[in-house]
């Protein structure tokens, strides 16, 4: 892979962390959202996708038989359950789970892609946010396999912003996506996505994040913690509701049916993004991948039903 000029393969990867909201900003709104632009751009993120799991696999490949994987010391555990065994922290579950979130956002991409090909859906166009925040959770990997939690360092920082955007670009998706996925908001969807996309960019930049301190899920501690998970949960909440109101407006069962997907698809990525532990990544990956499914039913169910 190219790398610019004076830029280490971290550089360019946290680089990358940070042009991506801005990137698919800037795709927004220079471009009419129609189905074959969403196609295209899920093709085009399926392969951006691809390449970085790639890299981050072979990076872990080669860090594990070179011995150059540093474990933090003392980290913080978000999430305590002091119950031994399977709920214990094991670093090796904490960096699955970042691989595996790398592993679905290419993934997902490519089903989405396979199954809504001939499918008007404006909430496909908002799960474009959801997988990009899939991609930018692969940027924590860096934090052991750099051993960037020894030192302050700007990249550290930036790692912490790049998370904050994920973790709020994904329920901000789903929300987006009940708000603005009626057709008469067709003709506005690279507007309302380009928004999505910038406002969570804002609020990643300001949020306070402290780099002295690193978490067992590899990341570093942001501030004013449970507001930001309260914060998050409201968000989820709020489109649950919105889903079951619409569902007894529109007398569609399919409805109900896609917000409990919605609200699973919400937790697994709540509890897979925070994995310490063997039982938090087989949980989270087993509730995200039910709610992903049961989620993406639904909408093709209701788009091809009912539209």
């Amino acid at each position: 892979m190219f790398l610019p000029k004076n830029r280490t393969l971290l550089e360019f990867s946290v680089f990358q962390g940070k042009s991506l909201l801005k990137f698919s900003a800037d795709i927004c709104l220079n471009h009419t959202m129609t189905i074959k632009t969403r196609n295209g751009s899920l093709l085009i993120f399926s392969f951006i996708a691809i390449a970085s799991f790639l890299i981050h696999g072979g990076l872990f490949v080669w860090a594990s038989f070179n011995d150059t994987i540093f474990q933090p010391q003392s980290p913080i555990r978000i999430y305590e359950f002091n119950l031994g065994g399977i709920f214990s922290y094991s670093f090796t579950s904490s960096i699955v789970a970042i691989l595996v979130l790398a592993f679905l956002a290419p993934l997902l991409s490519l089903a989405v892609f396979r199954g809504f090909e001939k499918t008007q859906s404006l909430e496909i166009v908002f799960f474009i946010g959801i997988l990009a925040s899939l991609l930018m959770e692969s940027v924590r990997i860096y934090i052991p396999y750099y051993g960037l939690w020894k030192s302050y360092s700007k990249s550290l920082a930036y790692i912490g912003k790049i998370i904050i955007g994920a973790r709020l670009l994904f329920p901000l998706s789903l929300f987006f996506a009940q708000l603005f996925h009626a057709q008469e908001h067709n003709q506005n969807a690279e507007r309302n996505l380009a928004l999505l996309f910038v406002l969570t960019s804002l609020i990643a930049f300001f949020y306070p994040v402290n780099s002295g301190i690193i978490t067992t899920s590899n990341t570093v501690l942001w501030g004013l913690r449970k507001f930001f998970i309260t914060a998050r949960v409201l968000i989820m909440m709020t489109t649950f509701v919105s889903m079951l109101i619409e569902g007894y407006n529109t007398g569609i069962k399919a409805n109900y049916t896609k917000a409990l997907g919605a609200l699973t698809f919400f937790f697994g990525h709540l509890i897979l993004s925070s994995a310490d532990s063997v039982f938090t990544l087989a949980a989270g990956l087993i509730v995200f991948l039910a709610g992903c499914m049961i989620y993406l039913k639904s909408i093709h169910y209701i788009r091809n039903t009912w539209n």
